[in-house]
């Protein structure tokens, strides 16, 4: 899991991992070059599901 700028990105990287299908759940399309600052990215790989969701606030203490 880890913090990234794009759902783009995001696919793109849990591909590599072996997760090639995109949460049907996600309010973000997969293509989305839209750039979210507090959005994670996590691979399911038992699943090949790809996550992308906003990081809680009480965890956004980065930049």
């Amino acid at each position: 899991m880890c913090v990234v700028p794009t759902a783009k990105k995001c696919f793109e990287l849990c591909q590599e991992l072996g997760c090639n299908e995109w949460y049907f759940m996600s309010f973000v399309p997969s293509g989305s070059e839209e750039i979210k600052k507090y959005h994670r990215c996590r691979c399911f790989p038992e699943y090949h599901m790809c996550f992308y969701n906003s990081v809680p606030r009480r965890y956004r203490d980065f930049e």
